[in-house]
């Protein structure tokens, strides 16, 4: 009765839905620019991620006299850092009305002579025309959605960690706790994730929530947090991010009004233009990043929620290349047989979709797709976040 299965087990279909399982990963690979520069997708072929940190110890160098022998001294240390990598998965079940359409579809194939799927040449032409290319797309949009949600729950993990230093999310399905990653240096002198901002009329200090447009100081704000992040790195962090939510609460603050009237002798709500020029003017090399990334998200009531992947309300700062977004290989990714020659099937890395007939009353077919990745980020001084709002 498997007639989905079998529908998806023919080579051409089959090799259709892998393009497309590819295609939609490059584009979810690189829809957010700035995740791919700063935490970008490194495929591995282990199971377990080996890292080294380099603690580094760089003071100034000695002065030494003639004939005088060179003093010996360490230069940091290395200190291996072992992850492994969460299964990332998500199943769809399709109904008995879709079940039946597909019957139907495959019968009237079979009397026709074609498929369910129409044949398309190498310029997208269709060369043999299918049954029912409708109800084919929605097989393959239910495959499209579970790889978007896969790669969504890893970018979710990924702007968890930038925005907290650490992943403590529960899955609602299997229960499954995650509360003991934290990328966090329990050692650090120095503080990146700051206390959260929550006065307002407070006229005297400047940590005012940013919604409070007659007390807040947002450009100071931002100047001190980079003031901080480049005291302990030597540099600034390349890029601000945050919601347009924020950025508008910056523009309409009137120390900003008044920062920027002070250069450009402008009054009122300030324009985006004039703000970005304002703060290059004040020797901030960062480029101000909106971010406005959402999925989609089931609560424990089973109802869907669009959710963004960066609060409204924080602030975080980005390096380049400052984590990795690692997949490793899945055991998904190979069958349970044995090659010619008692050679073992290697797993790979990746996100694999495979579809099966699941064995209850009445019957079903199911297509899951899995993926082992996580989030890792091996310098914690890189990281920077404050919630100002």
């Amino acid at each position: 009765m498997a007639f989905i299965q079998k529908f998806l087990d023919d080579k051409v279909v089959a090799k259709a839905a892998d393009t497309m399982v590819n295609e939609t990963l490059r584009y979810l690979y690189e829809r957010t620019p700035i995740l791919a520069e700063c935490v970008p997708i490194k495929e591995t072929q282990s199971f377990d991620w080996k890292g080294l940190l380099f603690k580094e110890e760089a003071p100034v160098a000695t002065l030494v006299a003639d004939d005088q022998e060179i003093p010996l001294r360490s230069f940091g240390k290395f200190e291996e850092v072992i992850a492994s990598g969460f299964n990332i998965a998500d199943s769809y079940m399709y109904d008995e009305s879709t079940m039946k359409d597909m019957y139907k579809a495959m019968t009237d194939a079979a009397l026709q002579g074609t498929s369910v799927m129409s044949y398309r040449d190498e310029k997208g032409k269709i060369s043999k025309p299918g049954s029912n290319d409708d109800l084919a797309q929605i097989i393959f949009g239910s495959i499209a959605t579970l790889t978007k949600g896969i790669m969504d729950k890893l970018d979710a993990m990924t702007w968890e960690a930038l925005q907290t230093g650490a992943i403590s999310s529960t899955s609602v399905n299997t229960n499954i706790d995650i509360k003991s990653i934290n990328y966090k240096d329990p050692n650090a002198d120095y503080n990146h994730f700051p206390t959260a901002l929550t006065d307002t009329g407070n006229s005297i200090d400047i940590l005012n929530r940013w919604s409070d447009y007659e007390n807040a100081n947002g450009i100071s704000n931002l100047y001190t947090a980079i003031d901080i992040y480049q005291d302990t790195n030597g540099f600034q962090p390349k890029y601000v991010c945050l919601s347009r939510r924020l950025f508008n609460h910056l523009r309409s603050q009137k120390s900003t009004q008044r920062a920027v009237a002070s250069s450009f002798n402008t009054l009122g709500i300030v324009s985006a233009e004039r703000l970005l020029d304002t703060i290059k003017n004040n020797l901030i090399d960062c480029e101000i990043k909106i971010i406005e990334d959402r999925c989609q998200v089931r609560d424990a009531k089973g109802r869907v929620q669009r959710v963004r992947f960066l609060n409204e309300d924080t602030v975080v700062f980005m390096h380049p290349q400052m984590g990795q977004r690692w997949v490793a290989p899945t055991i998904d990714s190979v069958a349970n047989t044995i090659e010619e020659g008692n050679t073992l099937l290697r797993p790979k890395p990746g996100l694999f979709i495979k579809t099966y007939e699941k064995q209850v009353q009445p019957k079903r077919d199911v297509t899951y797709g899995k993926m082992t990745a996580a989030p890792v980020f091996l310098e914690p001084r890189l990281f920077f976040s404050w919630k100002v709002n």
